[in-house]
Formats: C-alpha cells, sequence, structure tokens
C-alpha cells in the first residue's frame, strides 16, 4: 500500500513538471534540446537548466562538465612512493 502511494505520488510530482516546463517556451525548447543528449531525462535536465541560470553561468563547455563532476581529474603528490632518489 506504501509503495503504491508512492508510485502515485510520483507520478503527480512529475506530472506537475511536465506541466510546468510546458508552460514556458524558453524553459521548453531548452529541456528539449538538452533531454535529446542520451541519459539525460527531464529531472536532470531541469536541474542543469535552473542551477546554471539557463546555461549562462558557465563561459565554455569544460566549465559546465566540472560543475557536473564529469571530468576526471589526476590527484598526485609529486613525489614517488616506495622509492628512494
Amino acid at each position: 500500500k506504501i509503495n503504491k502511494n508512492l508510485t502515485g505520488e510520483i507520478e503527480r510530482i512529475e506530472g506537475d513538471i511536465k506541466k510546468l516546463i510546458l508552460s514556458d517556451d524558453r524553459l521548453n525548447k531548452t529541456i528539449g534540446l538538452v533531454t535529446s543528449v542520451t541519459g539525460i531525462g527531464q529531472i536532470t535536465a531541469l536541474h542543469l537548466t535552473v542551477f546554471t541560470s539557463f546555461f549562462a553561468k558557465y563561459d565554455n563547455p569544460k566549465q559546465l562538465a566540472c560543475y557536473c563532476g564529469v571530468v576526471p581529474f589526476e590527484y598526485t603528490s609529486g613525489s614517488s612512493i616506495n622509492r628512494k632518489s
């Protein structure tokens, strides 16, 4: 019964999100473009659009990729381990 109630709530909230997106032409167009990327759904697209102010916060794609956490970074101390120099 709890699972059924939660599923119903999720569906209602997702419906509200769709209505919100459809009610704004700029938002609808942007979400459409973002969701055209494989693996990006409406929730992720909405999050990215809102938190980046329609992608205006970043000057280039690399900055956005860093924000999303998809850019690998190498962390080294600069010294060797288990070796004497």
